[in-house]
């Protein structure tokens, strides 16, 4: 039986039944007034995430959303996580999860195709490439890449000048189709958002995000599906915005940028990555990676990213199929 309610689970009074639009401006309304609190104080405000995060969890569990979500809930009110720690955190040897964005915390690399995919024609008219990429074949050998790493690896293929004029025209427009597809239609990966409150509940891990994208895209991603809440902007790591050279992945850079700023070691952290890219990348930077695959519905791109995954040299250490099993991955890993 649920709590707060005296019928079975399958009943609900309707006049008590919340409705999505409720959830939808609970959510809203406190998304804001946590971010309303981070640009006055320059940091999350854990109170106000707690607040914000048990509004949600009350009427989400009403509305049936998912049943191991109510009983996590039942159990203990949630709790701050950033800059926290408990007895079990001083002890264990995984202190941080390092999320990657696309594909992994959002399912946004099918948008971000369809954003890519005339673009990436387009420069190839625009050079004067009589070659032409088919959908499933810019999936197959761009996956994981950037749109500015697409437009250097064939400009390397084709053997064509790929300027600065031309990154930023290009980039610039990809980038605003991006963002104008992911408010349409862009939704959390299944399954992330019970990780999320689990996490921010039990107290054992810090959270922070790690991506190759830009911060307009990173948080367009995380405020259209309600996840901006859970990270805090001191807590994204964009290698487009945060480092000179705009070094993305395979390139360690932006995990190790994301560790000095952290304060924290490589065996402190473990990685989500759901491309051969970050995966090297995390590799690289001596953290551990977890390999996602729960994004992908090819069975050949899951078959080719789980042989990648399985490789000796900038490998994964586990490999992940869905989100409701990562906690049994990491108690593994903390008996390695």
């Amino acid at each position: 039986m649920r709590r707060g309610s005296s019928a079975p689970a399958n009943e609900v009074n309707p006049a008590e039944e919340a409705q999505p639009e409720d959830i939808e401006q609970d959510v809203e309304a406190a998304t804001e007034e946590v971010s309303e609190i981070e640009e006055e104080t320059g940091a999350s405000n854990a109170t106000t995430m707690i607040e914000a995060l048990s509004k949600f969890a009350e009427q989400a569990f009403k509305m049936d959303l998912d049943e191991d979500l109510d009983s996590n809930i039942d159990e203990q009110p949630l709790s701050p996580i950033h800059g926290q720690s408990t007895e079990n955190n001083n002890q264990q040897k995984i202190k941080w999860i390092l999320f990657d964005c696309d594909n992994t915390l959002v399912l946004s690399e099918t948008l971000a195709f369809m954003a890519s995919f005339d673009l990436v024609n387009e420069v190839l008219e625009y050079k004067q490439i009589n070659h032409r990429y088919h959908r499933d074949e810019l999936l197959i050998h761009f996956m994981g890449l950037s749109f500015s790493a697409m437009c250097r690896k064939m400009a390397k293929q084709f053997n064509f000048e790929w300027t600065a004029a031309d990154a930023t025209f290009f980039e610039q427009r990809e980038e605003a189709e991006v963002i104008k597809l992911f408010h349409k239609g862009l939704k959390p990966m299944p399954g992330i958002f019970q990780v999320l409150v689990r996490i921010v509940r039990e107290m054992r891990y810090n959270i922070a995000i790690v991506s190759s994208s830009s911060y307009a895209r990173i948080n367009a991603a995380l405020e259209t599906t309600n996840l901006r809440m859970f990270f805090p902007n001191n807590y994204i790591f964009s290698a487009k915005s945060c480092l000179e050279n705009q070094a993305c992945k395979p390139d360690p850079a932006i995990y190790l940028h994301a560790l000095e700023k952290l304060g924290v070691q490589p065996e402190d952290c473990v990685c989500i990555e759901d491309s051969r890219g970050g995966a090297m990348a995390a590799a690289r930077a001596g953290i551990p990676c977890i390999g996602f695959l729960g994004s992908f519905t090819c069975p050949s791109l899951k078959e080719q990213l789980w042989t990648d995954f399985s490789e000796e040299e900038d490998g994964c250490t586990a490999i992940l199929w869905e989100w409701n099993k990562l906690f049994d991955i990491l108690n593994a890993l903390e008996q390695l």
